[in-house]
């Protein structure tokens, strides 16, 4: 029985619920590239065979065997998410780096809304 992809999403919203950005997440899996990461994380390739289980693995260890549901709904990644739909739709630019807390990212959405 195959294993279960990893999906685009779940990538990132595990790397940004541990505070990284894509290069410290390419160095913690010891090979892979920033390149390989912003991939997987935009979708355009999918992390499979070696790939996926080392990626699987990094996460469970550092987020416990739920990590997908857990940094899928943390409060981080929701209103961050809350914040790039509403920027887009306002079409302007904004910056999110993984050490912006809630706080900051809820402001951010309170200054697109005025």
């Amino acid at each position: 029985m195959g294993e279960k992809p990893i999906s685009a999403g779940q990538i990132k919203a595990a790397r940004l619920f541990l505070g990284m950005t894509q290069s410290e997440l390419a160095v913690g899996l010891k090979g892979a590239g920033i390149t390989t990461i912003n991939r997987w994380e935009n979708g355009h390739s999918t992390p499979t065979g070696a790939w996926r289980v080392l990626l699987d693995n990094f996460f469970v260890q550092r987020i416990g065997e739920n990590w997908r549901h857990t940094a899928t709904t943390s409060k981080r990644y929701r209103t961050e998410m809350r914040l790039r739909s509403l920027a887009a739709k306002k079409r302007v630019n904004v910056r999110v780096t993984p050490s912006d807390t809630v706080e900051m990212l809820e402001e951010q959405i309170l200054e697109l809304q005025k």
